[in-house]
């Protein structure tokens, strides 16, 4: 036997039938109630943003404060090393301008009569600011302390220095 239909509805159904005006109420309760949580949602999901941004800006601040910090202190050290560096400078001007002959005498070197300074295997004239060595197999001339040091020792610069 089939199912027997009446001009409305299943015949036998205990549905009832609900008015129109009850329907649409309960949709747009439901609306309300949907907007209601989307609301909550996209409030939540903000709340989240602005506590995200609040914790990167407070991260950015103590990077940037302790980047200032790191600035102070490399300008100190800056200060520090330029001013052990014209120290230097001064230092190394002063022994470049020892007297030739004084350096030549720490060498080794002995004056001979004739003005020349002689010592292994060197036979260096020294004119004031200037030499030249005259030994065979050598036949060099230079100015200043460290041209002198480094050719009578055989070293560089910076054993020169020492």
């Amino acid at each position: 036997m089939g199912v027997v239909y009446s001009s409305r509805g299943i015949k036998g159904s205990v549905t009832k039938h609900q008015d129109i005006k009850d329907f649409y109420k309960i949709v747009e309760e439901g609306r309300d109630l949907q907007l209601g949580e989307l609301l909550t949602e996209q409030l939540t999901a903000k709340a989240a943003d602005r506590d995200r941004a609040v914790k990167k800006k407070s991260e950015m601040e103590e990077t940037a404060l302790r980047l200032v910090k790191e600035q102070e202190l490399l300008q100190q050290r800056i200060q520090k090393l330029s001013a052990e560096n014209q120290q230097l400078r001064t230092q190394l001007d002063q022994l470049r301008d020892l007297p030739l002959e004084e350096v030549a005498w720490q060498l080794g070197l002995t004056n001979t009569k004739d003005g020349k300074w002689k010592g292994t295997g060197h036979i260096i004239n020294i004119d004031e600011h200037s030499w030249y060595d005259f030994s065979p197999g050598f036949q060099k001339g230079g100015g200043g302390a460290f041209d002198l040091v480094i050719h009578v020792l055989c070293c560089s610069f910076p054993q020169a220095i020492v």
